[in-house]
């Protein structure tokens, strides 16, 4: 049989003994077995690939201890799913974001719960330009020997802040009344306009 490092095995002794086995006395390879005493089923645990041998011989209640018994198992490398991005939150318009693998990281299948995350399933780049503010569950999901490995991550998309403004009358000079600023979102406190300075109170009229 075969399995992948760091995931399980089941391995278990299932013959139907003539005499009363009270003894069974295990090998498992390398293998970390729970849990690891009689008859099984053991749940073996191997952190290195390559063919291990598990070996088994039981005493019966006579004294009587059977052949050796031994099984092959190949262990392959299992896939590594993990990944981050180097943010965990980043403003809508503000290009694209790419994973990190973790180390020994092996590709996979990128998916993103709710939907509206501009998300590439085979790199997992997110484009937030094109992405709606939110908070989104990043999975990725990788297969390899027969086995499989998931992760996930958790990024917030901003919406991006509007600042702007516009003037009420399209010329000013110094000896005209003071102009009156539309503000939209505009995050200062004075603005300077052919060298002449404007204070913006909460109604941003000079």
């Amino acid at each position: 049989g075969s399995v992948c490092t760091n995931q399980p095995a089941n391995i278990a002794f299932n013959a139907t003994p003539v005499v009363p086995i009270t003894q069974y006395t295990w090998n498992f390879g390398g293998g970390i077995a729970t849990p690891g005493t009689g008859a099984g089923p053991h749940q073996v645990v191997f952190s290195t690939t390559g063919v291990k041998t598990i070996t088994l011989q039981t005493t019966d209640e006579n004294g009587c201890s059977s052949t050796l018994l031994s099984q092959n198992v190949t262990v392959f490398a299992a896939p590594v799913a993990g990944f981050s991005y180097n943010v965990a939150e980043v403003c809508r318009n503000s290009g694209t974001v790419t994973p990190i693998l973790a180390s020994g990281g092996t590709a996979g299948t990128y998916t993103a719960t709710p939907s509206g995350l501009s998300l590439n399933s085979g790199t997992g780049v997110i484009q937030t330009n094109s992405s709606a503010p939110g908070t989104y569950r990043v999975r990725k999901t990788s297969n390899l020997n027969g086995c499989t490995d998931t992760a996930g991550f958790t990024i917030i998309i901003k919406p991006r802040a509007v600042t702007g403004f516009s003037y009420t009358n399209n010329q000013l000079c110094l000896t005209n009344a003071p102009a009156s600023i539309i503000s939209q979102n505009l995050p200062i406190k004075a603005l300077r306009f052919s060298g002449v300075e404007f204070s913006l109170s909460r109604d941003f009229k000079t």
